[in-house]
């Protein structure tokens, strides 16, 4: 009766169907593991992709601050511009066009050393 439990009809159902939950526990384990790595992988990539993103708006920010900075010091030197002086026309016009071409939206204000 023990031989027939371990070698008869029933034994070999449940060998079966150890054997095919075995093998599907075995390509799940595989899919998983594959599917895995490719999400870390992608989640890697996205955030590189981020980071040079970041690093080229950053430098964009850069030169347009630098430009409208140079800009505004380049009203010191525009024709006509003493702050000592009575005659404010040449700073207000050169105020003026700085703020026409420059980024700062909310005023350009000129101010003596004083």
């Amino acid at each position: 009766m023990a031989s027939g439990f371990l070698f008869g009809k029933e034994s070999l159902e449940r060998r079966i169907l150890l054997l095919v939950g075995l093998g599907m526990l075995v390509i799940f384990a595989s899919l998983g593991v594959s599917s895995f790595l490719s999400v870390r992988e992608s989640i890697e990539r996205s955030l590189e992709e981020r980071i040079i993103l970041a690093r080229v708006v950053a430098s964009h920010l850069d030169h347009v601050l630098s430009q409208n900075f140079s800009r505004l010091q380049g009203i010191a030197f525009s024709k006509g511009v003493d702050l000592e002086d009575k005659n404010l026309e040449p700073e207000k016009a050169a105020v003026h066009t700085a703020y026409l071409h420059s980024i700062f939206s909310r005023g350009v204000f000129l101010l003596s050393r004083d």
